[in-house]
């Protein structure tokens, strides 16, 4: 992963020797694309495993609203 990273994201392997702390830091300065676009639909060497599995992204409040339960004012509180 790491080199899939670097040939497709160059520079990103320079946040990989921070520590917890200064990575938290440092966050904003880290490439503003998804692992799914930086890495996955370009690199040659990703392993497909097919799993039955109960899977939700939930990227988004809307996702969010609609995974869980709602009150009598249809709002979701957890």
């Amino acid at each position: 992963m790491k080199r899939e990273l670097e040939k497709f994201v160059p520079g990103i392997s320079d946040f990989f020797s921070l520590s917890y702390n200064e990575l938290v830091e440092q966050f904003e300065k880290l490439p503003d694309i998804s692992i799914d676009y930086a890495v996955m639909e370009k690199t040659q060497d990703a392993v497909v495993i097919p799993m039955n599995i109960n899977r939700s992204d939930l990227g988004s409040w809307d996702n969010v609203r609609e995974k869980y339960d709602k009150d009598e004012d249809q709002n979701v509180i957890q």
